[in-house]
């Protein structure tokens, strides 16, 4: 008898936690008279009553702890099991393994600890140690991926539960875990040359990983939906398998099979759950952030469509779930999955056809009819369109059916009822196969590489995550094909864990006792056995022509009657023989026993007699009856071999439940479930009728005939079921793909993964210990650990055995002898072993043993075979070290660059780097030689694709310095330099010509110039004008002096004229002609008029000094001969600019060949500076110096800082010299200052960085303890900490040290302060050290650029545990910003900050890594991700004191970008000031709130106050506007009411535009093309700054367009754009309304179109600011924010803010004033205070001068003028003597007078037909308000008190509006009628209102709040009056006619 002793533990029952422990106070037997025990939990002595102590279960002290792995349990049953899973679960151990079985119970929540870099690297780097690993999904993916790769076979994980217990989690973690793994073993591997060309070639790896991650999120969005258990459940089962290349151990491809889509679910679901996720996402994009979208597919709210609001409770959202975000993110999956733009809009609009098509609705004929008609025909009409078909063939085929046989057509219609069907079924088939079509994609994305592999190089892990048991109140067709599978799975379980053990043991004659198991195979052939099973029997009645779903309930409820009697046979033959077993037992034969058997609970075995033939013929013949009960099998052990499984209801509850009648129950391996049959045939049919796929066949929209273009859907249509009786039903059709599933996983090597949920509440922290046994139970998790305590889990072949241990004792010569050997001296003892036929079993204990002993006879052989390996290697690194030495010396003999970078990093394995070594000096010195060559070089080809011939001098001077004067850019320079010297002679020789008017002189030049191809400069047309005109005046005065001659004195005149318009009036024969003539000839009318045009153009082109104008304007004067003094004029400027033009153009060379001298290795000489100093004192000679000239004042800067360069060279001597870190330091940080590049400065940054290793490497062990340390004491902070934390932050964003560092960074925003000039950023060849060669210098071009793989080093000089942590950090940053696949993303945001918190050098290495992602990303959704991590960075921690004047002028240079991230840069700024003034942060970030990052950015608000002055404020994503309301309040001062405030942000958008800056497109065009060329990007900036677009024209010449015309970047989150794709952004004026329909989210009648906005709106205290920010932001709009009083009180003292307030509101004419009275006096009273007391009010010049315009109105002003206000105020306004309050006050009451006055407006449209009037609402104190477009008059008012009528608060008021109850019920919609403004009396303080308070938004709240809102302008308008019926309210909400919403109030 069992006593539980004093001392001992015991398992207590209890009601809610099944089993608790306790100690046993007081001794007790179970069913004795009991005793007293304590609860281990609570501390608690209780007594233990008689009648509970008998169910008191012992307890091993070992339970008291926890296990990881349940196998070591000595106690196994389910109270121990139990336990141990609820210990861990509170310690968020949420994974415990029995064995190689892993548990996972879903912990509802990111457990930070478990999922991070750190634990990923702990599992990969695990290797032979992962048993001893904590259990982990991560263990799981390892152990399957490394059986994989070293086994060669394939895997699967078979990851199984209950809806809701985590599955699909598991399986994104799973699958991330593999893509990383295979990423790192590509990387980690040595591969062959032909190996690595391989993978590079192909690109197995990179896309491919990323496509399998997304295509979870994509699989998930279309099928995944809410249900009661889980607001992510599968409505589908998938198997991933994932293809890999084993030789390389890379992703090479993937599969997914999608296993009975839930297509009930897109027509109905069940009361609190959702259907499929995307038609939220779709809904909630387009009402949200894509009003085009909307327009285009008509898209309203999903609470409008009946297929997603058929649930009674609010389920169309999902807490903390942003739909339309997803949206985006699925978009951008399937662009990754190569799904185009085209499909992509397909598919949008056949999910918004589908929506559409269930708000259809049918309506009876008449009243003397059933047939139906289309009830609203325009929804059917909308959906037709976006089917692409007719709408009247739409209609025919939801309202008829074609029955027609060969002699007759007949056509059948349906009823209401039927319509509804057909409708239904064309919904369920169209998303179906849309689903079908989308994995189809999927799959063909995946393979698309696999023909480039060789198969019998491919294997497989395959990952299966299905739909887990389901029980629900109704359960139908679906749920059976579920369980089903889950049947299957748990047989397979079965199959694997017990039966094959207990087999192998059996076949290997290994003496184990029997353990007993719940075998399920008799469930699994109740329902689908091929003749008797349920599915059998579903088919049968299918193929009846008559068959019904009542006929199908009949024949398997008689099925199930003969089963029980056949039951009832059985256990009466198996009483009969234990009472024979008893008789026997007591005469002592126990030899007619065959086993041992234990009962489900794991009590005593108990022996059991051979079974009977009598029996096993009643068995049989049970079978054959129709396999109704529990089959047994040939395996001994099972038990429950008469069990039950196919049951009628009882009677009982038939009576109850109407439902139950209608039913059977399936006695399932998880439990008794009830199947209602209504529907299953149909279901199990799945046809769709020939008459609609004929009409979707027909369809304009390609997408929509491929997906019914199906021979099996047009075999199971219409008639069909005639002609073709036996086509695949769906469960036949299930059945065969479970099968194909079955025979996949069983050539795999599985693992199992068994989900379990903790409560049902979908909560963390909540344990439901019977919910959490009954899982336990179900899944066999209790026999596993029995299975693996008592057998031998570990099982070694013979020869596998001998190979591993004969080492242990060498001189065995076979297994036999082996084995006899090491049990003899006692290594293998007792029952810890057993040898079978072909194998060695061995327990847990056995194996470590060997394993140790195996070790320590290894360990000497290692020992002797190290010394000759180490030897080996030392030899052959002298060998290498020589060889690389004598390749050094090739390559500098050479000048191979390639040689010399392949060679220098071997460099750094040497003792101090090779600093020593002077042919490793020599080495480097070379390389940088060339390089500089190189960059010479290239800049020479600059100068000379810019025939730039001043600088050419020079640079050819450098290149014959450096010795390359023979290369080719140089000979090509010498010639262009020899050309020009040319064209200088000609063009020399043009202009002397001009000069002395000498035709044979032009003639000469002008063909000089032709043959130099100079006929098209400036000299050549000028002279070229002036030979011709110079020629033909020659020849008219020719022709003159022959006709003076002649004395012909008409042919004299004609020549006169001609010469005269020539300009050649001078000429003394024409002189002589007219004296002849007598007549004196004027110049022509044409040439007067080309004279005054060109003088007029001259006049200009001086006063603008324009000297390519002038040049231009010297042809004109040459061919016109035009002579006067303003033609001097512009002649001598001309030449004057030109002169300049040439002065300073020589200081821009100077300057250039000067800087290029200055980064020479040698550096810098005094008479290197003398060229420029003589082009200064040159110009300066004529005039122009450093006062007058912007170009010569920064020559003259120049100068000093090469001068200060001098001294610094001489600096770095001396530091070089004296050898201290600080002189070092300090000589480095001034040269870095310079951007000097010499010799010297590179010696001394290698010295400092040497140092700074040594400073490391002595610190290491007190660095390590800091960081623990840091660790230890970093806690997450309450919420009352974080606002202390805010508040003190404030203070100190702008101190004045902050403030001295920003101008610091930004005084010097050139070269010092770029972040390539930080002194502990790593040299290339140490970056790139671990790099191939042949990739070495793409790495070191990209090492502060941005790049989408990992970096080879940490970025700065770090020691080893850093630099680990720097590598997990990249990882993390690449993951976390998406350009690699990852799941939790706020959890590796965690990581990187913490990492960041806790080691200042690794706070430095993360935002030197984030500045590097952010620097040329072209990815704008990496950019993005980016940004908001460095923002979550600098608000924990800040840089250190050495890299904060870098990482400001980061920061500085892109706070100017637009939109957000501007406002990110912005934000890290005003952040920085507060982490760099008070250190990093004593809390961690939570993921929950790094999570909202993702969905909402954080921002910097600037609030601008009335009184003029602007508070800035960063906004965490968190934050809504009520507590940056509190800071702003705290801020300022200014005092309001806290339970019912006056005060509100408000809110306004700006426009914004911008372009790319010169250096950032030059970034991201190299990027893509040639990464080289990064090194030079300054060098193309100054010589093509202004020139850009004849700069990027040469390159898409050379290259091709540019990168953002070429990328398809389906990570910027973009949507198709276009007329008919989805527009990613809007670029029309944004509405009032549909900023607000924006922002908030929650409005599902937004306005097509409106007036732009016209002021402010508030925004309601719920919204989150950021989210604001951001929506706005995406339309590239800037919001403006400002803080004043929401509403005015009718009364009340005017104080300042008030006063201002309105004045600003009059000012800006939001407030209308009427009267040109009132605005004189406003506008005096405003100057007046804003004046000092000495302006005279009567003086109309002084009131001008005071500018009186800004205080008068526009409207006012534009009409009248300020002059006219000046002269009223002066003549007819009198202030008196009035202060200022009474002034104020003053003011405030003619302001009152505006109808507009003290109310909150909202702009809206009211459409009409003919016209769009334009209203105004206004809100206040007194109730709604709709004013005039102009503001002057109020047209309509709806007073307060009505409106509170519907409810005192605003949640029942818009639940009541979210009903449609207020819009379907015409008494309420006439409550708001209009009254007359007068009406309306203001609201009083008194006990009628007492009652309502701020709090409860009641009153002016409701309304208000309401309206920020925009969810019930339609409903308080009394817009909308829709008389419906009961019926019909019953049915669904009404649809609101087209007619009706076109003219609803849009606001």
């Amino acid at each position: 008898m069992v006593v539980f002793e004093e001392g001992s533990y015991v398992f207590y029952p209890d009601d809610d936690e099944c089993y608790v422990p306790a100690k046993v106070t007081s001794k007790f037997s179970p069913g004795g008279k009991g005793g007293a025990i304590i609860l281990e939990r609570s501390n608690r002595q209780i007594r233990v009553p008689p009648n509970v102590s008998k169910h008191v279960l012992p307890m091993d002290k070992q339970s008291l702890r926890r296990w990881p792995d349940m196998v070591v349990l000595k106690q196994l049953d389910n109270a121990a099991l139990l336990h141990n899973i609820r210990l861990r679960y509170f310690e968020d151990e949420i994974y415990t393994s029995i064995g190689s079985i892993l548990i996972s119970v879903n912990p509802y929540k990111l457990v930070d600890k478990l999922f991070n870099p750190d634990i990923v690297d702990q599992y990969m780097e695990s290797g032979t140690t992962i048993n001893d690993m904590d259990p982990h999904i991560y263990g799981i993916a390892e152990h399957a991926y490394a059986s994989m790769i070293s086994e060669d076979l394939d895997q699967s994980c078979v990851i199984t539960g209950e809806s809701g217990a985590g599955k699909t989690e598991a399986t994104k973690l799973f699958m991330a875990y593999i893509a990383e793994r295979s990423r790192r073993q590509r990387r980690g591997r040595s591969l062959s040359r032909e190996q690595q060309e391989e993978v590079q070639s192909k690109a197995y790896d990179i896309p491919l990983r990323e496509q399998i991650l997304e295509a979870n999120p994509l699989m998930e969005a279309f099928g995944n939906a809410k249900t009661v258990r889980n607001n992510n459940s599968s409505r589908f089962g998938k198997l991933i398998d994932v293809q890999f290349v084993h030789s390389l151990g890379c992703v090479a491809g993937g599969e997914i099979t999608n296993y009975l889509l839930e297509k009930s679910r897109v027509v109905s679901h069940l009361e609190g759950e959702r259907s499929y996720h995307v038609f939220y996402q779709l809904c909630a994009a387009a009402n949200s952030r894509y009003p085009d979208l909307k327009d285009r597919l008509g898209l309203m709210d999903a609470s409008e469509y009946y297929y997603l609001n058929q649930s009674q409770t609010p389920s169309t959202i999902i807490p903390d779930v942003d739909d339309a975000a997803v949206w985006e993110e699925t978009v951008r999956a399937m662009g990754l999955l190569d799904i185009s733009d085209e499909q992509i809009a397909d598919v949008a609009q056949i999910l918004a056809a589908i929506l559409h098509l269930g708000n259809v609705q049918f309506e009876p004929v008449s009243t003397k009819s059933d047939f139906a008609q289309v009830k609203n025909p325009e929804s059917l009409a909308q959906a037709a369109k976006l089917f692409g078909v007719e709408d009247s063939e739409l209609e025919r085929g939801l309202l008829t059916r074609d029955i027609s046989n060969k002699r007759e057509v007949v056509i059948q219609k349906h009823n209401v009822r039927e319509a509804n069907d057909s409708r239904d079924a064309l919904a369920k088939h169209a998303y179906s196969r849309l689903f079908n079509w989308l994995t189809s994609c999927i799959n063909n994305a995946l393979r698309s590489r696999l023909n480039t592999v060789n198969s019998n190089d491919i294997r497989t892990i395959s990952v299966l995550d299905i739909f887990g048991f389901e029980t629900f109140v109704h359960n139908s067709f679906e749920q059976l094909c579920i369980n089903y599978c889950n049947e299957k799975l748990q047989g397979f379980f079965n199959d694997h864990i017990f039966k094959l053990e207990q087999e192998e043991y059996r076949r290997e004659e290994i003496d184990v006792t029997q353990i007993g198991f719940s075998d399920n195979q008799g469930v699994i052939s109740a329902i689908d056995h091929r003749t008797d099973g349920i599915f059998a029997i579903c088919d049968d009645e299918v193929n009846l022509l008559r068959g019904t779903d009542d006929g199908f309930l009949t024949k398997v409820l008689a099925a199930a009657r003969k089963s029980a009697q056949k039951i009832a046979e059985i256990e009466a033959a198996e009483q009969q023989q234990q009472q024979q077993q008893q008789q026997l037992l007591e005469e002592g034969q126990a030899d007619a026993f065959d086993t041992i058997a234990s009962d489900d609970e794991g009590e005593a075995p108990v022996p059991r007699r051979k079974t009977s033939s009598h029996i096993a013929t009643l068995r049989k013949m049970s079978r054959a009856a129709g396999a109704m009960i529990r089959g047994t099998g040939t395996t001994t052990g099972i038990t429950g071999s008469n069990k039950l499984i196919l049951k009628t209801p009882n009677v009982k509850e038939m009576r109850t439940n109407a439902a139950a009648r209608n039913s059977f129950i399936v006695v399932h391996f998880a439990g008794e479930v009830m199947y209602n049959v209504a529907g299953f045939l149909e279901k199990n049919r799945d046809t769709l009728r020939a008459d609609i796929v004929q009409v979707v066949n027909a369809s304009s929209l390609g997408l929509v005939r491929e997906l019914f273009d199906d021979a099996d859907i047009r075999a199971g249509s219409g008639s069909a079921k005639r002609k073709n009786p036996y086509r695949k039903t769906l469960g036949r059709k299930f059945q065969e793909q479970l099968d194909t599933l079955m025979l996949r996983l069983n050539v795999t090597e599985p693992h199992f993964v068994r989900t379990i949920k903790p409560n049902s509440k979908k909560t963390a922290l909540v344990f439901e210990a019977r919910l959490v046994l009954d899982q336990l139970r179900y899944a066999g998790l209790l026999e596993v650990c029995r299975i693996r305590q008592m057998g031998y889990p570990i099982r070694k072949e013979n020869a596998e055995f001998f190979h591993l241990f004969r080492c242990i004792r060498p001189e065995a010569a076979d297994i036999d002898e082996l084995v006899d050997l090491l049990a003899a001296d006692g290594t293998l003892y007792g029952s810890e072993w057993q040898q079978g036929k072909t194998k060695i079993f061995m327990r847990a204990v056995q194996f470590d043993k060997l394993s140790n002993l195996r070790e320590d006879a290894l360990c000497d052989v290692v020992t002797k075979m190290q010394t000759k390996v180490r030897g080996y290697i030392a030899r052959n690194r002298y060998l290498r070290i020589r060889d690389a030495f004598s390749e050094l010396e090739q390559g500098i003999q050479q000048r191979d660059r390639s040689i010399l970078e392949a060679c220098i990093p071997f460099a750094s394995s040497l003792p101090n780097a090779g600093r020593n070594i002077s042919l490793i000096e020599r080495a480097k010195r070379v390389l940088a030689e060339i390089k500089q060559e190189e960059e010479l070089l290239a800049t020479i080809d600059l100068a000379v694709d810019a025939r730039d011939v001043d600088a050419l001098p020079g640079l050819i001077d450098s290149a014959e310095a450096m010795g390359i004067a023979d290369r080719p850019e140089v000979e090509r320079a010498c010639e262009l330099l020899h050309r020009h010297e040319e064209e200088t002679t000609t063009i020399s020789a043009l202009q002397a010509a001009i000069s002395s008017r000498d035709m044979d002189a032009l003639a000469a030049a002008l063909a000089m110039a032709s043959k130099l191809g100079l006929s098209d400069t400036n000299e050549a047309r000028t002279a070229r004008a002036m030979l011709e005109r110079l020629e033909e005046q020659a020849t008219l005065v020719e022709q003159l002096d022959n006709a003076i001659a002649r004395k012909d004195v008409k042919e004299m005149e004609t020549l006169v004229q001609a010469l005269v318009d020539l300009g050649a009036q001078d000429h003394p024969s024409v002189v002589a002609a007219q004296r002849l003539t007598k007549k004196i000839v004027q110049e022509s009318k044409a040439r007067k008029e080309a004279l005054v045009r060109l003088e007029k153009d001259v006049r200009k082109a001086i006063q603008a000094r324009d000297l390519n104008q002038l040049n231009d304007l010297r042809i004109r004067i040459a061919e016109l001969g035009a002579q006067g003094e303003i033609f001097d004029e512009a002649l001598r400027l001309r030449d004057e600019l030109e002169e300049r033009y040439t002065l300073l153009h020589r200081i821009a060379v100077e300057m250039g060949l000067l800087g290029s001298r200055s980064r020479n290795l040698d550096g810098l000489s005094e008479s290197d500076l003398d060229p420029l100093a003589d082009a200064i004192d040159a110009a300066r000679d004529k005039g122009y110096d450093e006062d007058t000239e912007p170009e010569v004042k920064a020559a003259v800067d120049y100068l000093t800082r090469m001068q200060r360069q001098l001294q610094v060279q001489q600096q770095l001597r001396d530091a070089l010299a004296e050898d201290s870190f600080p002189a070092l330091l300090a000589a480095l940080l001034a040269a870095q200052s310079l951007g000097m590049e010499t010799a010297d400065a590179r010696k001394v940054a290698e010295e400092v960085r040497r140092l700074d290793r040594v400073r490391m490497a002595l610190d290491r062990i007190d660095t390590r303890r800091a960081r623990e340390h840091r660790a230890s004491i970093l806690r997450y902070a309450t919420a009352e900490e974080r606002d202390e934390l805010d508040r003190e932050r404030l203070q100190y964003m702008d101190t004045e040290d902050f403030e001295t560092l920003l101008h610091e960074a930004e005084a010097n925003n050139g070269e010092r302060y770029q972040l390539k000039n930080y002194w502990r950023i790593r040299a290339d060849e140490d970056y790139t050290e671990n790099v191939p060669p042949t990739e070495r210098n793409k790495e070191a071009d990209m090492k502060l650029w941005s790049s989408r793989t990992t970096i080879p080093k940490s970025l700065t000089e770090l020691d080893e545990d850093q630099e680990v942590i720097a590598l997990r950090i990249n990882q993390a940053l690449l993951q976390y910003c998406g350009d690699s696949g990852a799941s939790n993303t706020s959890g590796l945001a965690q990581y990187v900050v913490v990492r960041g918190l806790e080691d200042p050098r690794l706070g430095d290495e993360v935002l030197i890594q984030i500045i590097k992602h952010l620097r040329g990303n072209v990815f704008q959704r990496s950019e993005h991700n980016a940004w908001l991590l460095l923002c979550a960075a600098t608000k924990y921690f800040g840089p250190s004191e050495q890299l904060a004047p870098f990482f400001l002028n980061f920061l500085l240079e892109n706070r100017a970008r637009p939109s957000l991230v501007g406002n990110f840069a912005r934000l890290c700024l005003a952040q920085s000031g507060p982490s760099i003034a008070l250190g990093p942060a004593l809390f961690k970030p939570s993921t929950d709130e790094l999570a909202h990052y993702k969905r909402r950015p954080p921002v910097l608000m600037s609030i601008n106050i009335v009184d003029g002055t602007i508070v800035t404020l960063p906004c965490s994503p968190d934050q809504r506007v009520e507590s940056i309301h509190k800071l702003v309040r705290a801020k300022t001062g200014i005092l309001d009411a806290v339970s019912r405030p006056a005060y509100a942000i408000f809110i306004k958008d700006t426009s914004q535009t911008s372009n790319d800056d010169l250096r950032d497109r030059l970034v991201k065009f190299f990027k893509y093309y040639n990464t080289a060329k990064l090194a030079h990007i300054e060098t193309y900036v100054s010589y093509w700054r202004g020139r850009e677009d004849e700069l990027f024209q040469r390159l898409r010449d050379k290259y091709g367009e540019e990168p953002s015309k070429l990328l398809n970047d389906h990570d910027s989150s973009s949507v198709v754009s276009g007329a008919t794709g989805l527009s990613h952004g809007l670029r029309l004026p944004i509405t009032a309304a549909r900023a607000a329909t924006k922002l908030m989210r929650v409005n599902n009648v937004a306005p097509k179109a409106g007036p732009p906005p016209q002021a402010a709106w508030p925004l309601p205290y719920w919204v989150y600011p950021s989210a604001v920010y951001q929506n706005l932001a995406k339309q590239e709009r800037e919001p403006q924010f400002s803080f004043k009083r929401r509403f005015i009180p009718e009364k009340g003292r005017a104080d300042l803010q008030l006063f201002q307030q309105v004045k600003l509101d009059v000012q800006s004419g939001l407030l209308t004033i009427t009267s040109e009275q009132d605005v004189a006096e406003l506008a005096a009273i405003a100057v007046a205070l804003e004046s000092d007391s000495s302006l005279d009010m009567d003086d109309v010049d002084e009131l001008v001068d005071a500018d009186l315009a800004k205080y008068i109105p526009s409207t006012w002003l534009d009409s009248k003028g300020v002059d006219y206000f000046a002269r009223m105020i002066a003549h007819e306004v009198n202030l008196g003597s009035a202060g200022p309050q009474a002034l104020r006050q003053r003011y405030v009451d003619i302001a009152s007078t505006a109808p507009a006055y003290g109310m909150a407006l909202f702009y809206a449209t009211r459409g009409d037909t003919d016209s769009n009037a334009q209203y105004v609402i206004g809100v206040d104190h007194r109730g709604v308000h709709i004013l005039d477009s102009q503001r002057t008059s109020i047209v309509r008012s709806f007073p307060l008190k009505a409106i509170k009528k519907f409810g005192a608060t605003s949640s029942v008021f818009w639940m009541k509006v979210k009903k449609s109850a207020l819009k379907q019920d015409a008494r309420n919609s006439r409550r708001f009628g209009g009254i007359k403004p007068k009406d309306i009396k203001g609201e009083t303080s008194g006990a009628a209102n007492s009652g309502f308070s701020f709090m409860r938004n009641d009153g002016f709240d409701v309304v208000l709040n309401t309206l920020q809102s925009w969810e019930i302008y339609d409903i308080i308008f009394d817009l909308r009056k829709v008389q419906t019926t009961k019926e019909q309210a019953a049915r669904r909400p009404t649809a609101t006619p087209s007619s009706a919403r076109a003219k609803s109030l849009r606001v």
